[in-house]
């Protein structure tokens, strides 16, 4: 069975602006601009005033998800462009304290003497993310406009810290993600 239209809307904030090149669909906001190629779907994106409007026309139910994946895409550009996202990680550790320096501006980050190794882990920030220290003990965060490459990092140090080797219901040590959210509010759990 063929759906006639398929259609999602995003609304487009103040002081965030939206274009759209070919397939190239550009954000700009005060956290800065981001751009994504979407060319690979095959959907009709279209922006009237303040809206953007994705669109498929005549095509089987099982592909008008798609249509709702580039909607969502869409929203989480111009959110990561006006408020930016952030998520919230913890250094969780039961005998040797783990610690986290970073450097080059937040853009690597160096986790020291886990489960007391010697060696030490780095872990490059994905994209435009950026790793900061909080103000609490044993807590950082990972801050950026685009969602993927800010979860993307944090997946990296979360699985960088992953004990290998031992029975992991007894090594409980590791950085683990508490919180997410967005970067001008709270971080939420």
């Amino acid at each position: 069975m063929k759906i006639l239209l398929t259609e999602e809307q995003v609304a487009i904030p103040e002081g965030c602006d939206v274009s759209l090149n070919g397939k190239i669909l550009t954000v700009s906001g005060k956290k800065g601009k981001d751009s994504m190629d979407l060319s690979r779907m095959l959907v009709t994106i279209d922006i009237e005033e303040r809206e953007v409007f994705v669109r498929m026309w005549s095509v089987p139910k099982k592909h008008t998800k798609i249509v709702r994946t580039c909607a969502s895409l869409i929203n989480n550009m111009i959110i990561g462009c006006t408020q930016g996202f952030s998520y919230k990680l913890k250094a969780i550790y039961k005998h040797f304290p783990i610690t986290i320096v970073m450097e080059e501006n937040g853009k690597k980050a160096v986790i020291k003497n886990f489960l007391g190794s010697k060696c030490d882990r780095f872990v490059k920030m994905q994209g435009d993310a950026v790793a900061r220290n909080s103000t609490e003990k044993d807590y950082f965060y990972i801050e950026g406009i685009n969602l993927q490459d800010v979860s993307q990092s944090a997946a990296n140090i979360a699985q960088m810290c992953t004990p290998r080797r031992k029975d992991l219901r007894v090594f409980l040590d590791g950085v683990f993600v508490v919180g997410r959210g967005k970067a001008e509010g709270e971080t939420q759990a």
